[in-house]
């Protein structure tokens, strides 16, 4: 396996409870992680490395609404759950170190409220817990109806990364959200509510937000060419079918993926990954797992990549990626990016990539 040119650092959970009960694992993942990868992708020359930061490093923004990428607020160092927020706030803080001392171009993806087949049943996001509780419980609520976010579908998440990768500039942060689908709580429990054609009820509670009115503003990404394609409508449709029939995986995000690969802008330079190997951590997680889809499925075009699938969970690697695993461009790392890779490097296919 030839050395990596590209990372994907995307490693990390999302789970606000997870911020509380493991701040340590949290801080490890965002900032050790992040570190052991910098040094090594100076150190090898590795062409790009895309770190996926977060809307969390931005804080608590008492009148803002449109959040741009220099819009900054005041984070609480007492509250233990803000152990993600700053952790995310240095890992930008050393891509940007590394990124003026050496030859890999730096890239910082500030993601907001993505949601999508993948998600995990305990994640805090409006979308899944409505949307669940509409199929356990044949009922929408909705509390706090005048509540604005926007909702941004996991193939379009993975489309702006993908444009960030390919035409950001170097060292500079893009706010990955999709602002046509900003909306009121109220209008998705209606969405949520017709879907799974259940009763919406309607709560009001003021304490249930930090801010009423808050949308990523993705103007600058826009301004490269990224454009989103998935309507919450549609995405939710596509979770509900997802989970109400459990097919397999690889049928449901195929057409998620192939969207991403026939995007316009994108078919320029989809060949610059051509012979490349590309190093995805959290493989497992929602965002990850379209990722490394996406790369794979390059092959139905004539692009070959050779795939680096890391995340803790064997189990979870080998049935995700079952289809690749036979595959000589895949290979799977089982282990926590914290940890020193070659330590626990998986199988023959696995060879040495963090020392």
């Amino acid at each position: 396996m030839s050395q990596i040119d590209i990372i994907f650092h995307l490693a990390s959970s999302t789970i606000r409870s997870d911020f509380s009960q493991n701040p340590v694992e949290t801080i490890d993942a965002n900032l050790f992680g992040t570190a052991r990868l910098l040094k090594y992708a100076k150190a090898n020359k590795v062409k790009k490395f895309l770190l996926a930061s977060s809307m969390s490093i931005y804080g608590v923004r008492n009148t803002k609404e449109f959040i741009a990428e220099d819009d900054y607020g005041y984070i609480d160092l007492q509250n233990i759950e803000t152990s993600y927020d700053e952790a995310k706030r240095m890992a930008e803080a050393l891509c940007l170190a590394y990124g003026k001392n050496s030859d890999t171009n730096m890239h910082i993806a500030r993601i907001g409220g993505t949601f999508g087949i993948g998600m995990r049943k305990d994640t805090e996001m409006a979308t899944n817990t409505m949307l669940r509780q509409a199929m356990n419980f044949g009922i929408v609520k909705v509390v706090n109806p005048d509540v604005w976010r926007a909702n941004t579908y996991v193939s379009d998440t993975v489309l702006g990364l993908f444009y960030i990768l390919f035409f950001a500039e170097n060292l500079q942060a893009y706010n990955v959200s999709n602002m046509k689908e900003y909306m009121s709580m109220h209008s998705l429990g209606s969405i949520i509510a017709k879907a799974v054609g259940v009763k919406l009820v309607i709560e009001q509670n003021s304490t249930a937000a930090r801010l009423n009115k808050m949308v990523l503003d993705s103007s600058k990404l826009s301004a490269i060419g990224y454009s989103p394609k998935i309507t919450t409508q549609k995405g939710i449709t596509h979770m509900y079918e997802y989970i109400k029939d459990s097919p397999n995986l690889s049928q449901i995000t195929g057409e998620d993926i192939g969207m991403i690969i026939a995007d316009e802008g994108l078919q320029k330079a989809w060949h610059k990954l051509d012979g490349k190997t590309v190093l995805v951590t959290g493989a497992s997680g929602m965002i990850p797992h379209y990722v490394v889809h996406t790369l794979m499925h390059l092959e139905t075009i004539g692009i070959k990549i050779n795939v680096i699938a890391l995340s803790r969970s064997e189990e979870k690697l080998k049935a995700k990626f079952a289809d690749y695993l036979s595959k000589p461009n895949f290979h799977i790392i089982a282990q926590d990016v914290a940890e020193p890779i070659s330590s626990l490097s998986l199988s023959r296919k696995t060879q040495t990539i963090v020392e």
